[in-house]
Formats: structure tokens, C-alpha cells, sequence
């Protein structure tokens, strides 16, 4: 590609003008970045909170299955689940974090009634284990968000390196080139003008 440059005051300004346009993408990438790596570790944040909670979440339908497992039979532990196990329909939507699409994940509340929850141990239970469902579902909508930025920063990063240390040193390389190739061409026209005048005198 360099050999197919010719060595014109146009060719020059064009050069010229790839550059700064090369640097000023170089500078809105690297703002990319830091404002990608700021929303990263906000997520991350919010991704161990969510973490937390999930566990504690978990704990707290742990202790309601043992406590029913000690009060009631299994029988009627496992026909509540049964009735229940269709579960809620969960909604996906998008959203944008700083950029990138994430998906945020949603289910939708379900009334039981009946002689499914017929006790208030098995309603408490039924409650518990919809929250850690929906306490998985919130996670791992989080962490997808997480990943996704992550990549984001890893492709934004390197499409700053290809520019910094690729494009942006061959322009300039190819700036130089003309640049010097215009001043000899200058220089060999300015003796030729000095002989031909020499001569003419």
C-alpha cells in the first residue's frame, strides 16, 4: 500500500487529515473504554451484592424446606411442588449499559390457590423457592450484563492498541515519507532554477 502513495502536495494533505482523524478516533476510543471500565466495575459491584443476597436467599428456603421436611410428609411436599413446578412465565427484554445490549430477565408473578399451599409451611416454602428463582434469574441476567461489557472493554481495547501502534505510526511514516520526498523535489528544483539562471546569465 505505501508503494502506491505518489508524493503530491495532495497526497499529503490527505495524509495529513487520516492522521488527526486517526488520533481523534484513537481519543473517543480510549473515553469508550474508561467509561465501559467504570460501568464494569459499577456491575461488579452490583454482582456481588446480587450474590449475597442470592445466598442468603437460598439459606433462608433451605431452613423452610427442613423445617417442612420435619413437619409434613414428603408426599404432600412433593405434590405442592408438583402443582407449582410449571412455574412463571419470565420475561426477556434488552437494555443498554453504556453501549452494549444486555438482557434483563423478569418473572412474572403467579397466584397459587387452591389446596396447593394448604398449609402455611408449604405457602412459606412455595415463597422462599419463588424468591430464589427469581434471585437466579436477576443473577444471572447480572453477570450476562458483566460479561458482555467485559468484552466490550477487551474489543474497544483492542481496536485503540490497532490504532495507537498500527495505523496512526504508518500514517505518519507515510507523512514523512512525502514530506521528504516534496522537500528533495523542492531542493533539486530550486538548484536546477539557480543553474538554468547561471546559464542564462
Amino acid at each position: 500500500m505505501t508503494d502506491t502513495i505518489k508524493p503530491t502536495r495532495s497526497e499529503l494533505l490527505s495524509v495529513r487529515k487520516r492522521v488527526r482523524l486517526a488520533r481523534k478516533g484513537h481519543e473517543l476510543l480510549k473515553r469508550k473504554r474508561d467509561a465501559l471500565l467504570l460501568e464494569f466495575f459499577r456491575l461488579l459491584k452490583e454482582s456481588q451484592e446480587r450474590h449475597r443476597r442470592l445466598r442468603e436467599t437460598y439459606v433462608a428456603a433451605d431452613r423452610n424446606m427442613r423445617e417442612a421436611r420435619a413437619l409434613e410428609s414428603d408426599l404432600r411436599i412433593r405434590a405442592a411442588a408438583l402443582a407449582v413446578q410449571k412455574g412463571a412465565p419470565a420475561r426477556i427484554s434488552v437494555r443498554n449499559v453504556a453501549g452494549v445490549r444486555v438482557p434483563e430477565i423478569r418473572r412474572e408473578a403467579v397466584v397459587t390457590a387452591g389446596p396447593i399451599a394448604d398449609t402455611l409451611l408449604i405457602q412459606d416454602l412455595s415463597v422462599s423457592y419463588r424468591d430464589v428463582v427469581d434471585r437466579v434469574l436477576d443473577t444471572a441476567a447480572q453477570e450476562t450484563a458483566l460479561r458482555r461489557v467485559l468484552a466490550e472493554v477487551r474489543k474497544v481495547k483492542r481496536r485503540s492498541l490497532a490504532l495507537e501502534k498500527m495505523l496512526i505510526p504508518r500514517l505518519q511514516a507515510q507523512e514523512s515519507r512525502i514530506r521528504l520526498e516534496l522537500e528533495e523535489r523542492g531542493r533539486e528544483e530550486f538548484v536546477r532554477l539557480k543553474k538554468r539562471k547561471r546559464q542564462e546569465t
